[in-house]
């Protein structure tokens, strides 16, 4: 969500950056969270969805999902269980947000207060399944995940069309 008034911005240390008024003014905080920001999307003028996680693709990184439904003031967790390993995040509204495990697809529609495991990741020959490097969804059924594999220099996508419930190469 961008409009001539509304923009937020975010660097990986947690600072964020809110102007409601063209960039005329800006308000600045920082996202509280132990981990690098690694995405941070406004998906409406007052809630800011943002999701950290330690660079490394091991099995066991540390991540998080946080959300503000006041603009950056202030901020709480909003994702699925701190056991899951989060290897990717998006967000397309208020109420709606994706997250991707090394083997599931994982959706909230009610703004993150319960999760729900979508459907099982392909594993593509050769790239192991954390190589996720990230992953957008248009709307509550269209979404991609793109990685690279380990082994070579090969880019993969996936792609579903019925909400992450089954994947297409």
């Amino acid at each position: 969500y961008m409009d001539s008034l509304h923009l937020s911005l975010t660097s990986p240390q947690g600072n964020f950056l809110y102007t409601s008024d063209g960039g005329w003014s800006w308000l600045a905080d920082s996202i509280p969270s132990a981990y690098p920001i690694v995405k941070q999307k406004l998906v409406s003028d007052t809630v800011v969805w943002a999701f950290s996680s330690q660079p490394n693709a091991t099995p066991t990184r540390k991540s998080a999902i946080l959300k503000s439904t006041d603009a950056g003031r202030p901020w709480f967790a909003a994702g699925p269980p701190d056991t899951l390993v989060m290897m990717g995040a998006d967000f397309t509204s208020e109420k709606v947000a994706w997250c991707a495990s090394p083997t599931h697809l994982w959706a909230t529609t009610n703004g993150g207060s319960s999760w729900q495991r979508r459907g099982s990741l392909k594993q593509w020959s050769g790239v192991y399944r954390g190589s996720l490097h990230d992953m957008i969804f248009f709307d509550s059924s269209t979404g991609f995940l793109g990685g690279a594999s380990s082994l070579n220099a090969d880019v993969v996508f996936q792609s579903t069309t019925n909400g992450g419930w089954a994947w297409d190469w």
